[in-house]
């Protein structure tokens, strides 16, 4: 980027930017599912991407319904 032709209140913006991606640089967030890190543009997302979404679904879904039919075998 040229510096020079930024007015003061894009170099101030340009330069905040920079600092939130190194902050984020220094504690990035990780995928739910597979812990694979997030990058700056996806930090707000809880999955890299929609298959470890739906494979976290689907597992809590397995779970959900063993503990289930446990629980009607054991008589709760």
């Amino acid at each position: 980027m040229d510096d020079d032709k930024l007015t003061p209140k894009q170099k101030s913006g340009y330069t905040q930017h920079q600092k939130a991606r190194q902050r984020y640089e220094l504690k990035p967030r990780h995928c739910a599912f597979c812990y694979e890190r997030l990058p700056y543009e996806k930090r707000h997302n809880k999955f890299c991407d929609q298959h470890c979404a739906a494979s976290q679904i689907e597992a809590l879904l397995v779970n959900r319904e063993h503990a289930l039919k446990f629980a009607l075998v054991a008589g709760r």
